[in-house]
């Protein structure tokens, strides 16, 4: 069957009319070769018994809208590479830089109403925010834990989760836990190598037995799909964690 992209026009080289009296052929349905368009010599090709078949391809003006759809595709593409090299993507202060981004330590801790919270219980539903703060000052005296319960509500709203995290804290330090909207998590295993504190590379390695443990003040983004960032052989924590809550405040 002949597509409707060509005709293919087959005549005869040894007579004028169709079909030669002397070939006995004949086209079935009665189809007449000789309304075909004449042949153009340069297009044409010998076939065995002086049969010449040509294709006859689509003319100049057949093809100029399809060329001009490919053209503005073209320029389409060129332009938006070109938008793209020279405004390079930024990551937003709302978000973990995916070029060093790997699963976050999971963990599984005691709240402050002795409640057990696990990390992955919020992975693929939230975004998370981990602080872990020093247990021998307390939150109260934490700037960052502060701004994190004077912003809960609209972090919450934002779909963020805060997790705060601490070895376990003195009698007189333990009753400002019960105020935070948020679990704040007791790492009672703290100074072991498979602690969260260690995990997370916050906490020291104690040089005597029995010796406090001193966790280093940080923040941590964890995405929605698990992953944050990593600097080493621990999650790289964020630079400026007061800067970095307040412009999820401010929605950037």
């Amino acid at each position: 069957m002949l597509s409707r992209r060509c005709w293919i026009s087959v005549v005869s080289s040894l007579a004028d009319e169709w079909p030669p009296e002397s070939s006995g052929l004949r086209c079935p349905g009665g189809f007449d070769p000789s309304t075909l368009p004449i042949l153009n010599p340069l297009r044409r090709k010998e076939l065995p018994g002086g049969l010449f078949v040509s294709v006859r391809t689509k003319s100049a003006d057949q093809m100029k809208p399809r060329f001009l759809i490919l053209m503005v595709l073209l320029s389409a593409v060129v332009g938006s590479t070109a938008w793209r090299l020279q405004n390079p993507h930024q990551a937003a202060p709302g978000s973990a830089r995916s070029i060093s981004a790997r699963p976050a330590p999971d963990f599984q801790l005691l709240d402050q109403n002795n409640r057990p919270v696990r990390l992955q219980g919020y992975v693929s539903r939230h975004r998370i925010l981990v602080a872990f703060f020093d247990p021998r000052s307390g939150p109260d005296r934490d700037p960052v834990l502060q701004k994190l319960r004077e912003f809960y509500p609209t972090l919450k709203r934002a779909g963020f989760v805060v997790l705060a995290i601490s070895t376990p804290l003195a009698p007189d330090i333990k009753p400002q836990i019960l105020s935070y909207p948020f679990p704040v998590l007791r790492d009672t295993n703290a100074g072991t190598p498979e602690s969260c504190c260690n995990r997370w590379g916050v906490s020291d390695t104690p040089t005597e037995p029995g010796s406090p443990i001193t966790i280093t003040p940080a923040l941590f983004l964890i995405e929605q799909n698990g992953l944050t960032s990593w600097k080493g052989k621990a999650p790289e924590p964020i630079a400026d964690s007061i800067e970095f809550i307040l412009g999820i405040v401010r929605g950037e």
